[in-house]
């Protein structure tokens, strides 16, 4: 058994995971992103290329991320765990 890459405490409350694979956004290429019920956000988990993490961001949603999902075209959606639930595209920043 292997010690965990990442560990939140106090938890984010992990739901869904993907990794991105397309080349449509390039620096992503290869990341983990890992939706937060408790943090209301996004944890891009910057992997390199021996799977070893160089960092972590928080990209926030403000509303419980139930899953997060690479689409076939290389966009990245988001579905919310809310009353009125939203499904929302997220891409890098400039």
């Amino acid at each position: 058994m292997s010690d965990p890459k990442v560990v939140w405490i106090p938890s984010i409350a992990p739901s869904g995971l993907a990794v991105y694979t397309s080349d449509h956004f390039l620096p992503w290429q290869g990341d983990l992103f890992a939706g937060g019920l408790v943090s209301q956000d996004v944890r891009r988990i910057d992997l390199d290329g021996s799977g070893n993490v160089m960092g972590e961001e928080s990209i926030p949603i403000g509303q419980r991320v139930r899953d997060v999902r690479q689409s076939p075209d290389g966009r990245l959606y988001v579905l919310t765990d809310e009353t009125n639930g939203q499904l929302i595209t997220i891409e890098p920043g400039g």
